[in-house]
């Protein structure tokens, strides 16, 4: 789980989960909600199932809007689904900056996530692309 600024600075990243891995389970012991504070917004894809706890963290969810068993999607709800998917694709290229580092583009054994060794390797990645250029050339508060 990766989490990034409105400036688009990697500012959280958890350890490393196996795929199948919920993300309540990756979420509830990684420490992300104790970095929350009231008023702040979690943007995630659909189907995030920790809502509950970040609202106990006083921050808000922010996903698109469900299509899903509507017609047709309400004048609001384009609305929203473009303004989250003009922010999400931030965190898609930060992403996209990640995988351009040889090692995390390969299988990672699993014995090197149980052991939390290849977890610095990350860090050390994040910090690398926090160094370089940033992805948001222009920041608007009001863009969620």
């Amino acid at each position: 789980m990766i989490g990034i600024t409105p400036q688009g600075s990697i500012a959280y990243v958890s350890k490393l989960w196996g795929g199948r891995t919920s993300d309540r389970h990756i979420v509830s012991p990684s420490g992300f909600l104790q970095h929350l504070y009231p008023g702040d917004q979690v943007l995630a894809d659909r189907g995030f199932t920790v809502e509950e706890e970040i609202l106990m963290a006083g921050a808000e969810l922010v996903m698109p809007p469900a299509a899903k068993g509507k017609a047709q999607m309400t004048s609001k709800d384009i609305a929203k689904t473009k303004r989250v998917a003009n922010v999400r694709i931030h965190v898609e290229r930060v992403i996209q900056k990640l995988k351009t580092f040889s090692i995390l583009s390969k299988v990672i054994p699993i014995a090197s996530i149980r052991t939390g060794g290849f977890d610095d390797v990350l860090t050390v990645c994040c910090a690398i692309i926090n160094m370089q250029t940033s992805i948001v050339k222009h920041w608007d508060e009001t863009s969620v």
